[in-house]
């Protein structure tokens, strides 16, 4: 994603692991979005496995927004493996299954900042994901990213039916790119 100086001051925000506290406000965003809903057990269940890995980035003591991600295969055998930045490790697979920013805090590059952390914490990796086909604003942020669309799920979303663009980056020893920095 480029150089961070340019853009790491556009908004003073904390990413970590999301903690079990931070449940209800990760939920409440989601719903804003209209994203597949998921309850409280399911973020428990993320908390607790051992190939899933939740972030959030918080300012002060808000969430403002959430990336949920999963490792699919690997020689990696558990998301602490993903800690070995060793240039020797075998690229791992991993799949974006929920990502989201608050609405108002949406264009000051959490989002950015949000992928930019998940490519960092589990590189080498191939990141994956799906995004509605008539998403523009999702399809624009990931391509300017250096995301690709690999291929195409017909009537993969539901509420409506709709088909699904398949992407993939893939981060073997280098951070995502960064062509937009305020988003």
């Amino acid at each position: 994603m480029g150089g961070k100086e340019g853009w790491q001051n556009i908004i003073d925000i904390l990413i970590d692991k999301m903690t079990a506290a931070e449940i209800v406000q990760v939920i409440k965003i989601e719903r804003n979005h209209n994203l597949a809903p998921r309850q409280a057990a399911d973020y428990y269940f993320e908390l607790k496995n051992e190939n899933s890995l939740v972030l959030t980035a918080r300012l002060k003591n808000t969430v403002v927004g959430f990336i949920s991600v999963r490792l699919i295969m690997s020689n990696a055998s558990r998301m602490d493996d993903f800690t070995n930045s060793n240039p020797n490790t075998q690229l791992k697979d991993i799949e974006i299954h929920n990502f989201a920013v608050a609405k108002m805090h949406q264009n000051r590059g959490i989002g950015s900042q949000l992928l930019m952390k998940v490519a960092e914490i589990t590189k080498p990796c191939k990141i994956w994901l799906e995004v509605r086909k008539t998403n523009e604003s999702a399809k624009r942020f990931y391509l300017a990213r250096g995301f690709r669309v690999i291929g195409e799920r017909k009537n993969y979303y539901l509420n409506p039916i709709e088909d699904a663009l398949l992407l993939e980056y893939e981060t073997p020893r280098q951070q995502l790119k960064n062509n937009n920095p305020g988003v």
